[in-house]
């Protein structure tokens, strides 16, 4: 300190310093005790944070920014630009409302008297909120006493929260924030309820209901016998069983005919290739439980010993069935609406006219000529679709059925009305899926199969030849036949109908019905 009274200097350590001064004059002196704090050296800022977070388009954002080094700090944008809506001030504070969406990239500036430090950040800006819409319209169905467990769904902004608006969910459930209905229902009903998904910008409900289905019931086998097939022959048969559904077929133990197997539906289906009984035990299966029961098919040996099912094939060019059979010329065939070759109505109606009554009427109508492959020199067992108005009798004995052998002639073949009697030039009448000859009344609406039996080179076998293969046309005939009646009594003449239904075999089929 100088005489003057002057302090001066650059302190070189910083802390507080007491002391005490005098003051002289001619006149005396006085005394003051005095202290300097000297504070530390100023220390430049050193920016400390280095994220922000996310706002949202239209709603406040305020966040402060911080920074190490000796107050006060003054902060600045140094490049870049702020989200629109957004300032910064002195102190360090981004804040404002966002307008816009987007990712926003700037530098800020914290500086002092003791220099600056600069950071790069940026903040983005998420679009602004949608209120939740609700997508889920429908839920599955429950059971009683099984566990369940649905998640709703609705678009919007995330994160939305469910919760129950109305209603009660089925006993045993319930519904979290997340939307997810879960646990056991204890109930069976119906219930009612509303829901509401809930976001920042808003919300929605939706009514909604659950079915509770009553607890599963086991099942109870209520097939107790199975119908005998036939060695060669399809054989399609349905078990049945109570319970609740779906339940699931297996073979428990034995064993099935040979060819055939049986589904999870409870088909058994298929050819069987051996005769014999065979004793198995099947299992029916749903959630609840099973049931077992024991059964057993008989398979009969082919009738005949020589018998094989097999399909038909049907022609499309007249020419191409005509060269398979030397005796029946193209012109004598006829191609239907189906597209495939028939007998002419003409040919038909010659030949059935020819071994009827002169007084009856016919009317054919066609069925498609076909060829069946079959081993060689084998009986062939043909099933043909028709009709119960196409037979148009009331009992499958009454049914004609004639065979074209040739251009002009032709023969009724033999009905055969058990399987046992199955044999060359026979044929029987079997319901659709069934491989029991049919012997009931003749339904006009139902469809049926007239199964016909040819044996590769035999006299109803129209290539002649034993090849593998035989070739024939079929025709179902209905006929009229009027009696005249006596005029004893004073009575007048009159008529009666007498019906018989005749089917026409050969390469080409044919349906005759009457003329009126």
């Amino acid at each position: 300190m100088s005489g003057g009274g002057v302090i001066s200097g650059t302190p070189s350590t910083a802390g507080t310093f007491s002391f005490t001064v005098r003051a002289v004059n001619t006149a005396g002196s006085d005394t003051r005790d005095l202290s300097i704090v000297i504070e530390p050296a100023a220390v430049e800022p050193a920016i400390i944070t280095t994220t922000l977070p996310a706002g949202i388009e239209g709603t406040a954002y305020s966040q402060t920014l911080s920074a190490s080094g000796t107050t006060p700090i003054t902060w600045t944008l140094d490049s870049g630009s702020l989200p629109d809506g957004l300032t910064l001030d002195s102190g360090g504070v981004i804040s404002g409302t966002p307008t816009a969406a987007d990712t926003f990239n700037f530098t800020v500036m914290a500086a002092n008297a003791a220099g600056s430090d600069t950071r790069d950040l940026s903040i983005v800006i998420e679009p602004a909120a949608v209120e939740p819409t609700i997508t889920t319209t429908t839920l599955p169905a429950g059971i009683e006493g099984i566990a369940y467990s649905e998640i709703l769904s609705a678009s919007g902004t995330t994160p939305i929260t469910w919760s129950l608006d109305s209603g009660s969910l089925p006993d045993g459930l319930t519904l979290d924030n997340t939307g997810l209905i879960s646990g056991t229902p204890s109930a069976e009903g119906t219930f009612n309820f509303t829901v509401r998904a809930a976001n920042t910008a808003g919300s929605n409900t939706i009514d909604l209901s659950i079915v509770i289905e009553p607890a599963a019931v086991e099942p109870t086998i209520t097939t107790i016998t199975l119908p005998a097939g036939i060695e060669g022959i399809a054989y399609s048969e349905t078990l049945s069983a109570s319970g609740t559904t779906p339940i699931t077929w297996s073979l428990d133990s034995g064993s099935l005919p040979d060819g055939l197997s049986l589904s999870e539906d409870g088909a058994i289906y298929g050819i069987p290739t051996a005769a014999g009984t065979f004793n198995f035990t099947v299992s029916a299966a749903n959630t609840a439980g099973s049931d077992t029961g024991a059964l057993s098919i008989v398979i009969s040996a082919v009738p005949g010993g020589d018998i094989i099912m097999t399909n038909p094939q049907y022609f499309s060019n007249k020419d191409e069935a005509a060269a398979k059979m030397p005796d029946i010329s193209a012109d004598n065939l006829d191609v239907n609406a189906e597209g495939n070759v028939v007998i002419s109505r003409t040919t038909a109606e010659t030949i059935a006219g020819m071994l009827l009554e002169a007084n009856s009427y016919v009317e054919v109508t066609a069925l498609p000529v076909f060829e069946a492959e079959v081993e060689s020199g084998k009986i062939a067992a043909v099933r043909l679709p028709v009709s119960g108005s196409q037979l148009g009798v009331g009992y499958p004995e009454d049914i004609l059925l004639l065979k074209i052998i040739s251009s002009g002639t032709g023969e009724f073949m033999e009905y055969a009305a058990a399987e046992a009697d199955y044999d060359d030039g026979k044929f029987t009448l079997l319901a659709k899926g069934s491989e029991i000859p049919y012997t009931d009344s003749i339904n006009p609406g139902a469809e049926y199969d007239l199964m016909v039996f040819i044996r590769d080179g035999g006299r109803f076998d129209l290539d002649k030849i034993v090849n593998g293969a035989v070739v024939d046309p079929t025709a179902i005939v209905r006929r009229e036949q009027k009696l005249q009646t006596g005029s004893d009594g004073g009575g007048s003449g009159g008529c009666n109908a007498v019906w018989g239904f005749l089917v026409f075999m050969g390469t080409v089929p044919l349906i005759l019905r009457k003329k009126k």
